[in-house]
């Protein structure tokens, strides 16, 4: 890996520190346990917001992982991730119950399509297994009718709308485009080709940025969501976010 200037070194510190520090505040407000075990039902906004921070959580832990190894286009593949769970999270909090019954739809239609597509494709089932399917899918005939959600819409009716532009950027090196695959056509300093991609020291500050503010963001809307108040905890590591991101964007 090129070598990092001092202010880089202390950037990336910095912001290992948070987020850092971000996982662990999600732990905790994952282990509070205000939901009693006969609550649990995917039908609740709350249960819903909390399995959105576990998500999260798993997430900007794989981030960090990766961020450790130097796979940085990997690990900006997985902020995305983390981005559209604030989408979903803002929109949860907006619409409570009513966003809910949108991702059961979601959920329905996917199943049904993805049923379809075996008889579309024409897989070779076992006679039991197929009449089965059959079954199942005329039972649910009217799933084909509901609606799909995708990150833009979701989005667009959130209160964190504007960082779809953040989500739109990260997405090019999560297909395979052109502008992605020539990320993986890197020279070396001899004009020999490298086929791993250039860690670029202001793009990993800049991952490491994403992934803290999707984090975060999801963090203070599950705390929002279970009614416990911003706690000085929370206040601490918005205002230590601000103030790096100040830094970072001069």
């Amino acid at each position: 890996m090129p070598p990092q200037t001092e202010e880089q070194a202390r950037a990336i510190q910095s912001w290992q520190a948070v987020m850092n520090d971000l996982i662990l505040a999600a732990v905790d407000v994952l282990n509070k346990g205000v939901i009693p075990p006969e609550n649990l039902t995917g039908a609740d906004p709350k249960i819903v917001s909390v399995m959105l921070l576990a998500r999260t959580l798993s997430n900007t832990k794989g981030v960090r992982i990766l961020l450790q190894k130097g796979r940085v286009l990997e690990a900006r593949i997985l902020v995305r991730n983390c981005l559209e769970n604030g989408f979903w999270l803002a929109r949860l909090i907006e619409d409570g119950s009513s966003f809910v019954h949108q991702m059961m739809e979601d959920e329905q239609k996917r199943r049904a399509m993805r049923g379809q597509l075996l008889f579309d494709t024409q897989v070779q089932l076992e006679a039991v297994a197929e009449q089965r399917l059959r079954d199942w899918m005329k039972e649910r005939k009217h799933w084909k009718d509901s609606k799909t959600l995708e990150p833009k819409g979701v989005a667009k009716g959130g209160s964190i709308g504007d960082a779809y532009l953040l989500y739109s950027e990260l997405s090019v090196d999560a297909h395979p485009g052109l502008e992605a695959l020539n990320r993986y056509a890197a020279r070396t300093d001899e004009a020999d080709l490298d086929f791993e991609p250039e860690v670029n020291w202001d793009e990993y500050i800049d991952t490491l940025h994403l992934a803290c503010f999707s984090t975060l963001t999801v963090l203070v809307g599950v705390d929002q969501m279970l009614g416990y108040g911003a706690t000085e905890q929370l206040q601490r590591l918005t205002e230590r976010f601000q103030a790096l991101e100040a830094a970072h964007q001069q």
